[in-house]
Order: structure tokens, then C-alpha cells, then sequence
């Protein structure tokens, strides 16, 4: 019989520390609205163990993942590929990475952060106890796709009502031999962006705000944990992005999974196994004109927002200046990146695979994983085990757009292939048949 336990542990950084997922932010948080949590689920099959645990966290280099890791394998036994670490990607938390223009890291608070996620994986594996599990599945997105169409033809970032989404709502329900709720997993694909550049408060942002809503209602110690999904091209609704409407678009999503998890049904957990693959993702140098005309273009621009005295625009200019001049630096020598590492991590639960990819994934590719997956239900996770950045459908790069155009300048010096979209599909293809028989 399958044995789970649940385990919450506070990870809510000190005070002054850089919040990460906005350029535009010119100063560090002021105060702290919510806590941030790291919440660990451990399951063993009375053999071997596997976790999955839910940071309040914009994502994780594969540096921290590595380290957390050892410490979890160490202190619990837990396997390295049967471990994932899923981000939501909240905006409102700590710079835990480094991101041009989005903060600087607090050290101190980073080293902390692989003893307190092994801590909760270690709470976790002490609460283990026999267990069923129950999917239940429903209709309530509260995001919606954000490229939107120009009448131009050009793609910014916006809404497209009639863009791709995944509507549902997915709860994985663990109940006592007694019949009572330990905990649940609920999982989505929305951006965590109710809250934008002008807040300086930490917060979880609406997935938070939907966790404390349902372990309010449920009462009875229940612990519910919120997994992210392939949200790289769908942001939450908003509008004025306050905390008032952050708590809207939370307790709204709290609705559709307290529906999910009442009608839930029974499904089979054994067996309990894993895999893991570090694909190798090609990238694409940019033309060497093309990064001499960005330097060109933002050393204007940087003293044009210097002038203004517009913050802002100053620390977006030397971001892209800063990726321009690693980039020449690169292709001048001859030795630039061909290659991003990208992990895949997948858990099987019986008739249920969780996926876990490394990156801002497009729910395209959620869509097509479980459209093709041998499984009775998959789901499939971004920000889980690593984030390398964007990862877009092979179509997006003809369109353009922020996930394509910019976004990688951030992260790192160069852009993933067109390739890529059918590289991961078939080797997740190949790893979800391989758990399957």
C-alpha cells in the first residue's frame, strides 16, 4: 500500500531583499504581505521513496537543485530522479538566481534555502502514513493566453482570448485509512503575476492566496500544496493588480479545486517509480550585427533614461547592454554555448505521471505531453527541478514576441533552436512509455 506524508516549511526571506521577475522594479521590498512556503509530499511504496515539493519561488538554477538534492538523498534517502522541486513562480518573492535586472541575491538567504526544502522533505517522510488517492479534475482557469496579435502582425505580451489554455483544474487528493484528507496537491498553469513591478511587499501572489482558502475550508490540519504547470505564455487575470484582486483571482481558484477535490475518484497509486534525463537543448548564436546594432541601441537608450532620471528604463537598457556585450564577447572568441542542459524528471503514481520540466514552458507542449501519454492522467510541470528560461513552441519563433525575442537576454546569452519543441516531446514520449511498461 502506498504510504504519503505532507510537511510545510516557512521560507519567507528576511526583510530588504531584492524581489526577482520584474525589470522594471527600481528598489527592494519594503515588507512582507503573505509567507512564502517550501511544502514537501513524501511517498514510498514500502521500498523506495519519492517526493514532490512546491516553492513560493520565481525558480531555482540547477546549482541550488543539485545541492538540494544531495541534502534530500542524504538525510531521507530519497533518489535524485525521484525528487521534484516545482517553483509557481510567484513575482512578489526573493532574487534566488542571477537574472539581469531582476535584483540581486541575497547569498545568506540562497545557502539557507537547501537545508529548509530538506527540512520539509524530512517532516514529510516522519508524517508517512498508509494512503489512497483520489484525481479529480474540473473546469475553473483563471489565466488567460498573454500573446497577443498586433494589428501590425507582431506578437507583445497582452491578452488572446482565443489563444491556447488549459481550462482545468487538477487535484490529487490523499486520504486516510480513516477516511480523512491529509493533503492534496492542486495544479494549474497560470503566470503568478496578479501583483505586478509596483509592489515591494513578499507575497505568494494567487496561488497563496488560494492554498490558505482551502486549507481554511477543509480545516482538520489538511495541507494543500500548489504545483505549477507550463504557464510560459498564460498570465492570470488582472486588471489593476492589487491585493484586492489578488485575492479575488486566488479564492476563485480556490473554488474549482474545492469542486475538483469533491468529486475526485479513487485511483490506483502502485507502482511507485521514476526517471530523469538532462537533455541537451541546441541553442542559436545570434548574428554578430544583430548584438553591434543592441549595443548601439540600448547605450542610447541608457543615457536617455539617465538623463530622465527614469530608474527603470536605466536598469532594463543595462541589462540588455550586459547580455549585448557577453554575447560579442562570445562569438568574438569563437567559444559561445551550443548546448543548454534541460532536465526532465518524471514520477509515475500508479495510473497518474507527474512531469517535471526545467523551464517557462508553453502549454502547448502540457497539452501534447498528455495528449500522447500512455497514462490514465498527466500532469505536466514547468519551473520544476531547474529553470533555464523560456521554452517556446517551435511556431513561436516565426511569430516573436518577449518569450522569444527577449526574454533569454535575461537569463543567459543565447536563444534555444526552433529544434528543441520536438526534441522534448519525444524524449518525454519515450521516458512516459518506459515508466509505463
Amino acid at each position: 500500500m502506498l504510504h504519503a506524508g505532507f510537511a510545510k516549511v516557512d521560507i519567507t526571506p528576511p526583510m530588504n531583499v531584492w524581489l526577482s521577475g520584474y525589470a522594471a522594479r527600481t528598489s527592494p521590498a519594503i515588507g512582507i504581505h503573505d509567507e512564502l512556503h517550501a511544502c514537501a509530499l513524501v511517498m514510498s511504496d514500502g521500498e523506495r521513496k519519492a517526493a514532490v515539493v512546491s516553492l513560493d519561488l520565481i525558480g531555482l538554477d540547477f546549482e541550488l537543485v543539485d545541492t538540494t538534492r544531495a541534502l534530500v538523498s542524504d538525510w531521507v534517502g530519497i533518489d535524485n530522479d525521484a525528487l521534484l522541486l516545482n517553483c509557481s513562480h510567484t513575482h512578489s518573492g526573493p532574487s534566488v538566481s542571477s537574472l539581469r535586472a531582476m535584483g540581486d541575491v541575497n547569498k545568506a538567504y540562497v545557502q539557507l534555502l537547501p537545508m529548509k526544502i530538506a527540512t520539509a522533505v524530512k517532516l514529510a517522510s516522519e508524517q508517512m502514513r498508509p494512503a489512497k488517492v483520489l484525481l479529480g479534475i474540473c473546469e475553473g482557469a483563471v489565466g488567460m493566453n498573454r500573446r497577443e496579435r498586433k494589428p501590425n502582425g507582431s506578437i507583445q505580451l497582452g491578452k488572446n482570448p482565443e489563444g491556447v489554455i488549459d481550462p482545468n483544474v487538477y487535484v490529487l487528493r490523499f486520504d486516510g485509512e480513516d477516511g480523512k484528507t491529509l493533503g492534496l496537491v492542486m495544479h494549474h498553469a497560470a503566470h503568478p503575476v496578479v501583483l505586478g513591478p509596483s509592489n515591494l511587499l513578499v507575497s505568494a501572489d494567487y496561488p497563496g492566496v488560494a492554498v490558505r482558502a482551502v486549507e481554511s475550508v477543509l480545516g482538520g490540519n489538511v495541507t494543500a500544496m500548489f504545483l505549477q504547470g507550463c504557464c510560459g505564455n498564460i498570465n492570470a487575470l488582472r486588471e489593476r493588480q492589487t491585493f484586492d484582486e489578488c485575492e479575488m483571482v486566488g479564492i476563485a481558484f480556490a473554488g474549482a479545486v474545492l469542486r475538483a477535490f469533491a468529486f475526485a475518484q479513487e485511483i490506483k497509486p502502485l507502482p511507485l517509480l521514476s526517471k530523469r534525463q538532462m537533455l541537451q537543448l541546441p541553442l542559436t548564436p545570434p548574428p554578430m550585427e544583430e548584438v553591434e546594432r543592441t549595443l548601439d541601441v540600448y547605450s542610447k537608450e541608457l543615457n536617455e533614461a539617465r538623463q530622465a532620471g527614469n530608474e527603470a528604463k536605466e536598469r532594463i537598457a543595462s541589462a540588455m547592454l550586459s547580455w549585448a556585450e557577453k554575447a560579442k564577447e562570445s562569438l568574438a572568441s569563437g567559444c559561445e554555448q551550443r548546448m543548454q542542459p534541460f532536465d526532465v524528471t518524471i514520477l509515475r503514481l500508479g495510473e497518474i505521471a507527474i512531469v517535471g520540466l526545467s523551464g517557462e514552458v508553453f502549454i502547448e507542449y502540457a497539452l501534447n505531453i498528455r495528449k500522447a501519454s500512455p497514462f490514465k492522467e498527466t500532469l505536466v510541470l514547468g519551473y520544476t527541478n531547474g529553470c533555464i528560461g523560456y521554452v517556446p513552441t517551435e511556431s513561436a519563433f516565426s511569430e516573436g514576441g518577449y518569450e522569444v525575442d527577449t526574454a533569454y537576454k535575461y537569463y543567459g546569452t543565447f536563444m534555444l533552436s526552433p529544434k528543441c519543441e520536438q526534441i522534448i516531446l519525444s524524449e518525454v514520449k519515450t521516458m512516459l512509455d518506459e515508466l509505463a511498461h
